[in-house]
């Protein structure tokens, strides 16, 4: 179970880097149960909020499913890693509206402090990550980074008042019980019908066969495929990721309504008429020439 929580540990470490786009350096470890009074806006504070079952416990309750939630642990593994860590052990049987706007003031009193938005990442598990998501509704801030693992569960998923606003890496695993999208293998039931069948734990290689994850690098190429995906990220238009993430979200056969959608409205509207692209240090204008583009980073 150690093992467990050292890997979910890194796992948090590793994505919080990657939502954040920006590595904390060298600080020393900090934990806090708020904000501080007066933060260091060169910082990166990272709130996290846990799951339900740490809820009015002692900070490790111990499920019967998964063994321990190691929940100081975790903590004190992402404050090495540079992040000023904000956290602290929610009542039993928590309001998520009542939650969601403590979460909301905490976030607004970095950011009136000074800190800059892109300084702030909010990660939210489970339970935890349903007030991220409110708060992330409520604080409409679009450069916010949020990290929410195992959540945007039904009926909020759908609601208007839980549309999350903010540069978010949402995470689902399948022992979560939630159903596989057909969108995800096409239109192949077969492939569908195999994976829901499936009453076993993968490793990474299986699941990389199996077409449930994109990417799998084993340990020895870890560190450095999560330096590139974050300086590819970095690179990449606002804008252009935005049309991109359009496209995505008509997969399937061809029609009509994903023609004009998920292409056509996605690269028009988002890519070729911006800025980012057609302005005097856009991607299209400086294409082939020496010299980089520059992005508005507030676009999107």
């Amino acid at each position: 179970m150690a093992h467990r929580t050292r890997t979910l540990a890194r796992l948090l470490i590793d994505i919080a880097l990657l939502a954040a786009l920006i590595v904390p350096g060298a600080a020393a470890a900090e934990i806090l149960a708020a904000p501080p009074d007066r933060p260091d806006p060169a910082r990166i504070y990272l709130v996290y909020s846990h799951g339900q079952i740490v809820e009015g416990s002692d900070g490790r309750p111990v499920s019967a499913e998964f063994g321990p939630y190691e929940y100081a642990e975790i903590l004190e593994r992402l404050s090495r890693e540079g992040f000023v860590v904000i956290s602290g052990v929610r009542a039993a049987n928590a309001e998520l509206e009542e939650e969601a706007r403590k979460l909301q003031v905490q976030v607004r009193a970095l950011l009136d402090a000074g800190v800059p938005a892109n300084h702030v990442v909010v990660v939210g598990v489970s339970k935890g990550g349903m007030i991220a998501i409110r708060a992330a509704h409520l604080l409409a801030n679009r450069e916010i980074r949020y990290v929410i693992l195992s959540s945007f569960f039904a009926p909020y998923a759908t609601r208007a008042d839980y549309l999350p606003y903010g540069e978010i890496l949402s995470i689902q695993d399948a022992s979560d019980g939630l159903e596989l999208r057909p969108e995800r293998f096409l239109d192949d039931p077969a492939k569908i019908a195999e994976l829901a069948a499936l009453d076993a734990p993968l490793n990474a290689a299986d699941a990389e066969e199996a077409g449930l994850v994109t990417f799998a690098p084993d340990e020895i190429d870890w560190d450095d495929e999560v330096r590139v995906a974050i300086e590819a990220r970095a690179a990449f238009s606002p804008d252009a990721m935005t049309g991109l993430e359009a496209n995505l979200r008509f997969a399937g056969p061809e029609t009509m309504e994903t023609k004009i959608f998920g292409r056509l409205t996605a690269w028009q509207n988002w890519i070729f008429q911006r800025p980012n692209a057609v302005g005097d240090k856009g991607a299209l204008k400086v294409y082939g020439q020496q010299g980089r583009a520059e992005f508005d980073w507030k676009r999107t």
